[in-house]
């Protein structure tokens, strides 16, 4: 991926939907929710690792704006060998952790920095955005968000390239209260895996 990427309307790459505006947005947010969540983030470390052992983060590297790779942070979601071993882990974390969205949290650390948004397009590796078809050009035009299309307005999972299309209506149409009323969503529903 280059830096010369353009859209599929002949659009040059931007700061995605909100521009600056939208960054102000995402540093402000991640700020103030890592600082009240992070109680709620030692204690989910602390379950992660005493059920699926460590380490309690797992990264992959995923493509972000302008076609950047960054390494994505989350919480681990299933038992490293050791861990699998033991008996006491509650089986229950996992199911929890993915349907709560809170295996995201670590991703806060990652829009603080600026890979990523609050919301934006769902964040895809290099082979999975091989699979989005002619949306993927239009899908590096803004950072990829904890919070996506995809995931929290599609009902159960979606093929790849329908996902791709519904995250490329959200690049395309740009509008920072489109981005108010996904948080929301978010805040009130369960995302598909």
């Amino acid at each position: 991926m280059s830096d010369s990427l353009v859209s599929s309307d002949g659009k040059p790459p931007a700061n995605g939907p909100g521009g600056g505006s939208k960054r102000a947005l995402d540093l402000f947010l991640s700020i103030v929710l890592l600082a009240l969540l992070s109680p709620m983030i030692l204690i989910v470390w602390a379950l992660v690792v005493a059920n699926f052992g460590r380490p309690a983060l797992v990264s992959r590297d995923v493509v972000g704006l302008r076609g950047r790779v960054f390494r994505q942070y989350r919480f681990r979601i299933s038992p490293n060998q050791a861990a699998s071993k033991r008996k006491n882990s509650d089986p229950g974390l996992h199911d929890w952790l993915r349907a709560s969205g809170v295996e995201d949290l670590p991703g806060l650390y990652n829009v603080l920095k600026g890979d990523m948004s609050m919301v934006g397009p769902c964040p895809r590796t290099q082979r999975e955005l091989t699979l989005c078809g002619p949306a993927a050009s239009d899908l590096l035009l803004a950072r990829p968000g904890l919070v996506s299309p995809s995931r929290h307005l599609a009902t159960g999972r979606l093929p790849a390239r329908k996902a791709a299309a519904l995250d490329q209506h959200y690049v395309q149409a740009g509008r920072i209260a489109d981005d108010f009323r996904l948080l929301a969503r978010a805040l009130t529903s369960s995302p598909d895996p």
